[in-house]
């Protein structure tokens, strides 16, 4: 072989080894820089998720809040209805005991007869209760 043959073939593999390290250090640069631009956006899109997140959290307290507004509203309304209940029932029990004293009443008159109808003319009295 002729030494311009080697010394041709030792060129171009050098300039070939230059031109892949030129390439590379490029490709590198191109990498970091795409990297730098990703990471400005998550930057970005991690101020807007702090922000959702803090929505998020806001909204789950005021959930609860009325969840527990919620229960104690339901814990009155229970106590309520039970004191209802109570005076219904009281009620109920004082209106028996009027018409027991009405009933005695009627059975100790003598203007009422056996059916507790009145047999003279103050007939307002009984009618009255």
């Amino acid at each position: 072989m002729s030494w311009w043959i080697v010394v041709l073939i030792v060129v171009v593999l050098v300039l070939l080894l230059a031109g892949l390290v030129l390439a590379r250090r490029g490709s590198a640069d191109a990498r970091r820089s795409r990297a730098s631009v990703i990471r400005a956006q998550a930057g970005e899109r991690s101020i807007a998720v702090e922000q959702r997140e803090a929505s998020a959290a806001e909204a789950e307290a005021r959930a609860r809040a009325a969840e527990a507004e919620a229960d104690v509203k339901a814990a009155e309304s229970t106590r309520l209805t039970a004191q209802a209940q109570q005076d219904q029932m009281a009620a109920s029990e004082d209106r028996d005991a009027v018409r027991a004293d009405l009933d005695r009443a009627d059975r100790i008159d003598p203007d009422v007869d056996e059916d507790g109808n009145r047999q003279t003319q103050n007939q307002g009295d009984r009618e009255g209760a």
